[in-house]
């Protein structure tokens, strides 16, 4: 198994006007991400919006992702649905279609405790033949949960682990010990949780700013700490811009400005923006460029 560690790109799905699923623009957009140097995908995570998608729209969206990729990056869609047969259907699909692994969101609407939890990710570990990333959107693990869970599976090899809190951060990584890995799901303190034990980010940012998350990780691997925390101050300078605007629509309207095929649409409801908001996520898109 290829080793888990780096940028993590959470994909963002594009959408054409009439809210349909826009294939061609996904592959686009994957091809111009692994060009700037990524170290996996994860399609249909949160910045995805896959609470909206069709199974059948899932389905299309793993090929379409692991075809595009063809083998120059890892590709660990997100097979996180309303069901366990759901989330088995899209494993199969996932497999058969070549993705170096999966992975999991659980299903927050009956899965909630830490012990319901344990028993669906051993439900799925038993039933899949791919590693998989797992991702605990609500922060309902704690550390000593997830460290039991290592030892209860033989495919969790990964876990985004979202938390701003350092203290918990660094309690994760000790009960992982390295034997999972930890990487941080929050882009504004990846530098904070690269210091405590974290190997990469999974941040929606990696969507058009990917090389800002390598070097940053580059520069804090190779001691140089003044550079990765102004890396960091422009991370967290451009997601008080784009974060303006309801997520991933900023993230939409960036790409766009970039030159990339992705109509500034959303299945997510959310209130139209203010054309100033609007105005200064192109203004940063600019600067990009």
């Amino acid at each position: 198994m290829t080793s888990i560690r780096g940028v993590v790109v959470p994909l963002i799905t594009p959408f054409k006007p009439d809210l349909s699923l826009d294939l061609d623009a996904l592959g686009e957009l994957t091809h111009w991400i692994i060009e700037r140097g990524v170290d996996l995908l994860f399609p249909m995570g949160g910045s995805g919006e896959f609470r909206t998608l069709s199974i059948e729209e899932r389905l299309d969206l793993i090929d379409c992702v692991v075809e595009s990729a063809a083998g120059r990056v890892p590709v660990y869609p997100n097979i996180g649905a309303d069901t366990v047969e759901q989330t088995l259907q899209l494993s199969r699909r996932a497999e058969k279609a070549g993705a170096d692994g999966v992975g999991i969101v659980y299903p927050e609407a009956f899965v909630s405790s830490p012990d319901q939890i344990n028993r669906f990710y051993r439900r799925i570990d038993s039933e899949i033949n791919l590693p998989f990333l797992l991702y605990d959107p609500a922060g309902a693990l704690e550390p000593s949960d997830a460290r039991d869970l290592a030892g209860q599976t033989r495919h969790f090899k990964a876990m985004k682990y979202r938390t701003t809190d350092g203290e918990r951060m660094g309690r994760m990584a000790r009960a992982l010990s390295g034997d999972i890995a930890l990487l941080s799901g929050v882009e504004t303190v990846f530098l904070q949780d690269l210091s405590i034990g974290a190997v990469g980010c999974v941040g929606g940012g990696a969507n058009f700013y990917p090389s800002w998350l390598t070097e940053l990780q580059r520069r804090f691997e190779t001691g140089d700490i003044a550079g990765a925390r102004k890396l960091q101050y422009s991370i967290n300078a451009a997601l008080e811009i784009v974060e303006r605007i309801p997520w991933p629509l900023g993230g939409k309207i960036v790409l766009r400005e970039l030159g990339l095929p992705v109509e500034p649409v959303t299945r997510v409801e959310h209130p139209r923006p203010d054309q100033a908001d609007v105005d200064a996520v192109r203004q940063f898109a600019g600067r990009l460029r």
